[in-house]
């Protein structure tokens, strides 16, 4: 009767332990979803006033007397640069569109690949500044936009799915192969090996950081020739590198 006891006693205990540690459990995973929550609001505020401060300089006007080309191509492993602008019709309306809604004016895919050859882009793609040079006085251009398109396919250890990491690096250069802006994001799906949807869907949700750096760059450059610009507001700091780990943000009213 005394070893039932105690083994009654034993079995209690150890249920009574169990219990203990799925409310510990529960508990710690509350408080990490607290702390993640609050970080992200932190590095969501962060981003916000970033994106204010680098589009508070007042140079619309300056930027209707110039002219920006965007041009788009994808690092492969196999293939090496994939560079047939039609292929990236709908990323590049995506970048088109935000950035002629801050005043850039731009070129349309069109105009942009009846002046150049392909071996051009191909070249300017794969940071070659004479042809970038080449480029910009084919089209006539004050600056052109560099996308470019990374990505890598790895098996995610929790899920044991294959995971979709993409990155894209946007180079501002003016007619001269000068860089004068540049910001990379990074993102992730599990949506197969679709890197083309994958990149879009990291415009869409990153757009503000992305368009305000690109924004920032051209009025830090001076925007059209200096005789143009001699009454121009003084630029806010310069944009550099953004390190994209900051996390998603959503636009701002004005994209």
């Amino acid at each position: 009767m005394v070893e039932q006891c105690r083994r009654l006693s034993g079995v209690l205990l150890f249920f009574l332990f169990l219990g203990m540690q799925s409310e510990a459990a529960a508990f710690s995973f509350s408080a990490h979803e607290a702390r993640e929550a609050q970080e992200e609001a932190s590095v969501k505020e962060k981003r916000t006033k970033r994106v204010e401060e680098l589009m508070s300089v007042p140079c619309r006007a300056s930027l209707a007397k110039t002219k920006t080309a965007i041009i788009i191509g994808e690092a492969t492993d196999d293939r090496g640069w994939e560079t047939k602008q039609e292929k990236f019709g709908p990323l590049f309306d995506e970048v088109n569109r935000r950035l002629r809604r801050v005043g850039v004016k731009t070129y349309t895919q069109e105009e942009i690949t009846s002046q150049i050859a392909q071996e051009e882009i191909q070249a300017f793609l794969g940071n070659d500044p004479d042809r970038a040079v080449a480029a910009a006085k084919k089209l006539k251009a004050d600056y052109i936009l560099r996308g470019t398109i990374s990505s890598k396919i790895r098996l995610n250890p929790v899920v044991h799915v294959n995971e979709l990491f993409v990155a894209m690096t946007f180079t501002l250069v003016d007619a001269k192969g000068k860089t004068v802006a540049s910001i990379t994001e990074q993102g992730d799906s599990f949506a197969g090996a679709d890197t083309l949807g994958a990149a879009l869907v990291l415009v869409r949700d990153k757009a503000d950081l992305v368009v305000a750096t690109l924004y920032n760059g051209l009025c830090g450059a001076g925007g059209p020739p200096a005789s143009a610009t001699a009454a121009r507001t003084p630029p806010a700091p310069r944009a550099t590198a953004i390190d994209s780990r900051e996390s998603a943000a959503k636009s701002i009213q004005d994209f």
